[in-house]
């Protein structure tokens, strides 16, 4: 496939893997010497396409299964108190960066007893249970952001049950950067025979791409890329 480019992009031709490359921020970073590409052989052969994320720990980017890639933390709020007579028809806000804010009005459950169909009243709301799960915490509510941009907001009458009596309450991730392998890297063995950190190229924004070519495309990568103007068709 070949895609008419705009001004100051780069059109791919059929049989390279990535179609359009839109004023991409391509940066020279280093890999670190532990990433792998897990369903290569060897897995120390990086092909190009493969997703990495960066190690803010190591200060490397490493391939997006790593572990040590999800170093970034979920927004979240832990109430003070069980659901009770106070939380019924008070309002709960979730901000997406860039997208503007849902609310979601509670129910009625008035006693520590309701606690699990208080969970289920945040878990099925067709508003904000795709962005924000609630769990057990004892006999209280965790609720913890399923992507790590997403700001939670407690509106003011409710916000002694989660703050301790500030007017809101707010949270936000820190979202790790994610990108994808421009070039191939053939080994990350060097002269001596041992692995070491690599140089290579990424794209990080601003871009279209074949979502059979990008490899280890974790859910976090690509809700990475979603917010950074990276499509995958």
């Amino acid at each position: 496939m070949t895609k008419q480019a705009g001004q100051n992009s780069v059109s791919l031709v059929e049989n390279q893997p990535f179609i359009d490359i839109r004023n991409a921020r391509i940066e020279g970073v280093s890999i670190d010497s532990t990433a792998v590409d897990s369903t290569n052989t060897p897995t120390t052969q990086l092909r190009r396409g493969l997703t990495v994320g960066y190690d803010a720990a190591g200060g490397n980017y490493i391939d997006a299964g790593d572990a040590a890639v999800d170093a970034h933390t979920f927004g979240s709020h832990t109430s003070a108190e069980a659901p009770d007579g106070d939380w019924e028809a008070t309002t709960l806000a979730v901000t997406v960066p860039g997208q503007g804010s849902v609310t979601h009005t509670w129910g009625s459950h008035t006693t520590v007893t309701n606690l699990a169909s208080a969970i289920l009243d945040i878990n099925g709301s067709a508003a904000v249970g795709s962005l924000i799960v609630a769990s057990t915490s004892t006999t209280n509510i965790l609720l913890t952001a399923v992507n790590p941009g997403v700001t939670l907001s407690i509106t003011p009458s409710l916000a002694t049950a989660f703050a301790g009596g500030a007017a809101e309450a707010t949270s936000t991730g820190a979202l790790t950067k994610y990108g994808v392998l421009l070039d191939p890297i053939v080994s990350m063995f060097g002269i001596d025979d041992a692995v070491e950190d690599k140089n290579a190229s990424i794209v990080t924004a601003n871009a279209i791409l074949r979502s059979s070519d990008v490899l280890e495309l974790t859910t976090a990568a690509r809700q990475y890329f979603e917010a950074n103007n990276i499509e995958l068709v």
